[in-house]
């Protein structure tokens, strides 16, 4: 059995970055305008189609070389000179080739042929546990304030962005975040009860006028109805039995809410809000993202994974959960193109795609369907 672990196994499964080798050489992603490349596909009843050649678009070949030795080729459009990971509006095309050989060869003339060609699918790994990482957002500069993480399985840190790992089962978890004032020595909690790796949490958002609620939004992960109960210093109770909530006159106050679902959810999330938005003092809010970890049972060759991020930068992947019925690519033509100018040489792939990209979770979705390509991939 061939494992892989952390951040790497992600690479390989997901790509959850801008492709990486995992060798010393930086990757080929050279630009070029040829109008030559395309991609057309409607995605929530609206056409995308991205033309390289026409401004602003842009196509971009490349290849890398995963842990196990198996190149990948790689093609992608984006709507942008993008020179960050994930680029927002952009779709990205990796195959994967069909055996191991030594480095700077491949065997692409097998691994690119006309016909269908599978994804990777979880069934070709185990999961081994989620990686969480916490972005923080505070109401002072940097220079003036320290964090104090605690994430509920042993670990602390004081980053201001850290990650941590959880292990499957682990079940609802209870983080907490301190924020130290600098210049008052204030402390302020903020903290969230929640299982990662069922992706069951609530958050909510809020707003004050003249110390009187004015908003409170509420957000959840996991599927089902939720239900809700608010504690602003009287015990939990659903906000419609709450007594009056004058808070005029107070700086902060510190809220938490305690959302159940119909399928066993439970999250808690406390934080000490400013009432007063003048009132000059640290207070931290956070989000979290999940990158699930995965061990990989086999070297699993020419297989196909795509990478859609859409305009506001939400990265989606093919490879997180298992494609439904409708899904399938294939390769309608593959022919020799000129060599891009890292000077890789490239090949020209025809296909059709109907594909399933997940965002967040299983239940976080888009279905890309009707999907037309002309790209470049580059190899070695």
């Amino acid at each position: 059995m061939s494992k892989l672990s952390g951040k790497a196994v992600l690479m390989y499964l997901f790509v959850l970055s801008c492709i990486v080798s995992c060798s010393d050489d930086e990757p080929d992603f050279p630009e070029s305008n040829d109008p030559e490349f395309y991609t057309s596909f409607i995605v929530s009843g609206e056409e995308v189609r991205y033309t390289a050649g026409e401004e602003p678009y842009y196509m971009k070949s490349g290849t890398d070389r995963d842990e196990h030795g198996v190149y990948r080729f790689v093609g992608e459009l984006s709507d942008f000179d993008c020179t960050i990971d994930n680029c927002p509006g952009s779709v990205r095309f990796i195959f994967r080739d069909d055996t191991v050989l030594t480095e700077n060869s491949s065997n692409i003339d097998q691994s690119l042929r006309t016909g269908v060609v599978p994804f990777y699918t979880p069934y070709d790994s185990s999961l081994i546990g989620v990686d969480v990482t916490f972005n923080s957002n505070t109401s002072k500069g940097q220079q003036f304030y320290g964090l104090s993480w605690d994430f509920g399985n042993g670990k602390t840190d004081s980053k201001l962005n850290p990650t941590t790992f959880y292990h499957p089962g682990a079940g609802a978890v209870h983080v907490m975040c301190k924020t130290l004032d600098h210049d008052s020595g204030t402390v302020t909690t903020n903290t969230l009860t929640a299982d990662f790796t069922e992706d069951c949490s609530v958050d909510f958002t809020y707003q004050f006028a003249t110390g009187q609620i004015a908003a409170l939004n509420t957000q959840t992960q996991g599927s089902g109805n939720f239900s809700f109960e608010w504690d602003f210093g009287y015990g939990f109770m659903p906000l419609s039995d709450q007594p009056p909530l004058d808070f005029s006159g107070r700086d902060t106050i510190f809220v938490c809410l305690r959302a159940t679902s119909d399928e066993g959810c439970v999250s808690t999330r406390c934080k000490t809000l400013l009432v007063n938005p003048n009132y000059d003092i640290a207070v931290t809010d956070f989000e979290y993202e999940t990158e699930l970890d995965y061990d990989v049972f086999e070297e699993h060759f020419s297989e196909f994974t795509m990478v859609y991020v859409d305009e506001g930068g939400k990265v989606y992947h093919s490879a997180k959960y298992e494609q439904p019925a409708f899904a399938g690519v294939e390769i309608l033509e593959v022919s020799d193109y000129a060599e891009n100018e890292r000077g890789s040489p490239t090949k020209k792939v025809l296909a059709s795609f109907d594909v399933r990209v997940f965002g967040n979770s299983e239940s976080d979705f888009l279905d890309i369907k009707k999907g037309q390509a002309s790209i470049a991939v580059a190899y070695p």
